[in-house]
C-alpha cells in the first residue's frame, strides 16, 4: 500500500521567509510605551515604595524628586503622570496641579487627609490615593490619570485637553 504524501514544508523553517510573529495586542494595564512617572515627595522612603509598586504593576519609568524641585524637574524632563502630595490648602494643590497640567503630564495626589477628596476641591478633580499607597489602587490612578478621555464628565477645572 502506497502512503499518500503530504505538504509538509510548513515545518521546515528555512523555507518561510519571515518566522511568525504575533500581533501585539492592548491588554488592561499595557501602554504603547512606558508610561513616564514623576514622584514629586519629601519623604524618599514613601517616594522608593512608590516607586517599587509602580515597577510591579504598571510599564513605567519613575522618577523621584523633592516637592521643592517639581517645578525644575517638569522643565527638565517629559512626564506622563505627576504624583504629588495632596495638601490640605486648597491653593498648594491649586498651584502643584497647575504647574503639572502646564508641563503636560497629568497629577496625582496622594493624601493622608480626608479633605482633598472632598467634592469640588483642585484634588478631587483627579485620582487620589490614599498613603500609605496601595499596589492596584496606586496602578488604577496613574492609568486614570494617563488616559484623560475616559474619565468622567465632572473633571475639567484644570484639563487642558
Amino acid at each position: 500500500m502506497e502512503q499518500p504524501s503530504f505538504d509538509m514544508s510548513f515545518l521546515n523553517d528555512a523555507d518561510q521567509g519571515e518566522p511568525h510573529k504575533a500581533p501585539l495586542t492592548k491588554g488592561k494595564f499595557m501602554s504603547p510605551a512606558p508610561l513616564r512617572v514623576l514622584v514629586a515627595e519629601n519623604q524618599y522612603l514613601i517616594a522608593m515604595e512608590v516607586e517599587r509598586l509602580l515597577g510591579e504593576t504598571l510599564p513605567c519609568e519613575v522618577t523621584i524628586t523633592p516637592l521643592a524641585q517639581l517645578r525644575g524637574t517638569l522643565a527638565a524632563g517629559m512626564f506622563d503622570v505627576v504624583i504629588v502630595e495632596a495638601v490640605l490648602t486648597e491653593s498648594q494643590n491649586l498651584e502643584r496641579a497647575l504647574a503639572i497640567t502646564q508641563a503636560g503630564a497629568r497629577p496625582v495626589f496622594l493624601s493622608s487627609y480626608d479633605h482633598p477628596a472632598v467634592k469640588g476641591t483642585v484634588a478631587s478633580v483627579h485620582p487620589i490615593v490614599a498613603k500609605p499607597p496601595q499596589s492596584d489602587e496606586l496602578a488604577a490612578a496613574v492609568l486614570k490619570a494617563s488616559h484623560p478621555h475616559s474619565q468622567s464628565d465632572g473633571e475639567g477645572l484644570l484639563d487642558d485637553g
